[in-house]
């Protein structure tokens, strides 16, 4: 069971906010999307000042509010804060907490909704066999390692279906918990649903620990940044977290090596967040220059850097 409830946790965060914010403006200067809003020129001293007035009156302003909703969630401005504070969750209790008959917050589409769009567009590139095996279940009642996909990848499930054969490739040792059917509730945060959050958080978790591994393989940068630097902060998570690049980049000597290939110049877009928060910086590259044929350009911004897709 969770240390203590999401919304526990955030209520914590949103007091510790209050009290130790001193508006420095480093988690507005540095944001990536702030720039191309309405808030571009604006001191950053009073935008915060919008959002802790908003937090202790409830007193709605467009600073507050485009500010909270045109967050990207890259979990960079986490990183920033000289006091250790973490603004994009005060972000998602801005969004929580926001209510006005002049706005439409009307949620979009959530994965775990049926039909969903991954599921729609996945289904018309894939086999039923196939589709069937990237819905169900492994059947094991413990496991080394647990593999859970996230959702986005659906859209693209020959992806997937690679990650599958590559694991098996390694070991059989693995539990699979579909995405979809299972949620990080990322989305939900997203949107301010901390109930669904929790939900469905506690409930992926309970079916990871069902298995008692030792690894969780994630496929999703978002779901992995969110385990590593969100709910680590209140929930036991007594496994060791990696993405599939890392899992795959300690077990290299375990994959059957492609000769001959024909040279190819490669450049790497990578998830910022990973980049940002240094929860996996550099493992896909290292595969990728790992591999014989292989000449990977970097990006002019990358890593620490990376430009965020938006």
């Amino acid at each position: 069971q969770p240390m203590t409830s999401l919304t526990q946790h955030y209520t914590e965060e949103k007091n510790r906010f209050l009290e130790t914010c001193t508006k420095c403006g480093l988690c507005i200067r540095d944001c990536p999307i702030t720039r191309h809003t309405s808030l571009d020129g604006i001191k950053p001293k009073e935008i915060q000042g919008a959002i802790i007035t908003f937090l202790q009156e409830g007193t709605h302003s467009q600073l507050a509010y485009t500010r909270a909703f045109s967050c990207m969630e890259c979990f960079k401005c986490n990183t920033l804060c000289p006091q250790d504070l973490k603004p994009m969750l005060i972000n998602e209790m801005v969004r929580r907490d926001w209510e006005s008959p002049k706005i439409d917050l009307s949620t979009p589409s959530l994965p775990v909704e049926e039909p969903s769009v991954q599921e729609v567009v996945g289904s018309i590139q894939i086999s039923t066999e196939d589709q069937a095996r990237i819905f169900t279940p492994k059947d094991k009642q413990r496991a080394q390692f647990v593999f859970f996909p996230g959702c986005n990848v659906y859209l693209q499930p020959n992806l997937l279906l690679n990650a599958l054969d590559l694991i098996e490739l390694i070991t059989e040792d693995y539990a699979f918990i579909p995405g979809l059917i299972d949620c990080c509730g990322d989305n939900y945060l997203f949107d301010g649903d901390f109930e669904g959050a929790e939900s469905h958080a506690t409930t992926l978790l309970e079916k990871i620990r069902s298995y008692e591994p030792e690894t969780v393989i994630f496929w999703c940068a978002t779901c992995q940044v969110r385990f590593e630097t969100v709910y680590a902060d209140f929930m036991e998570l007594p496994f060791k977290i990696v993405s599939l690049s890392q899992f795959l980049l300690e077990r290299k000597d375990q994959l059957p090596q492609k000769r001959h290939a024909a040279p190819q110049t490669v450049t790497l877009h990578e998830a910022c967040k990973s980049g940002f928060t240094g929860v996996d910086q550099d493992s896909v590259r290292r595969l990728l220059q790992e591999l014989s044929g292989i000449n990977l350009v970097e990006m002019p911004r990358h890593g620490k850097n990376a430009a965020c897709c938006g």
